[in-house]
């Protein structure tokens, strides 16, 4: 997983192994966290308020969300940001052995700003919580999640222990 930024954007991207990619959703805002998808969550601050979630699936369908405050979702909020997906096999073959897929992310900060309480513009030394999950169903049942901080606790929204980013 890597980080990086601009005047606009907060980038983030991912290399994620999997030999069997897919899944069955295909519509924008699908519950694309029932099978698997890459997360990642952004927020002002460890407090568990103000903070934004966006989901991605190898097959490039997006999920957005906001949270005015802890687990209060707005999910019929639509972000302006952007994707890229690139896939090392083919999604829904399950009769063949993929090696994986990778994503970027491009988030403008000026909903990150809006939505989450930071101050833009961003400037080097800015701050700010983020954490991202894997969700990988390896048989298509069960899951296993990884994560870029361990939660500590069994919710992926908690903040107590999310990474800090800082800019430079």
């Amino acid at each position: 997983m890597w980080f990086a930024w601009d005047a606009e954007y907060l980038y983030a991207a991912a290399r994620i192994p999997d030999a069997d990619l897919w899944t069955d959703y295909a519509d924008q805002d699908d519950p694309l966290w029932k099978q698997e998808a890459f997360e990642l969550f952004v927020a002002g601050g460890g407090d568990g308020s103000r903070y934004l979630e966006f989901q991605v699936s190898a097959r490039g369908v997006t999920f957005d969300a906001r949270f005015p405050r802890y687990r209060a979702g707005d999910e019929g909020w639509d972000s302006s940001w952007r994707t890229a997906v690139a896939v090392a096999g083919t999604v829904g073959e399950a009769v063949d052995r993929d090696r994986g897929w990778s994503t970027e992310l491009a988030i403008p900060w000026t909903e990150l700003c809006a939505e989450t309480g930071l101050v833009c513009p961003p400037a080097a030394g800015m701050r700010l919580r983020v954490n991202a999950f894997r969700l990988e169903r390896p048989d298509r049942r069960r899951t296993d999640a990884l994560a870029l901080s361990p939660t500590r606790a069994p919710d992926f929204h908690a903040w107590g222990n999310a990474a800090e980013l800082e800019l430079r």
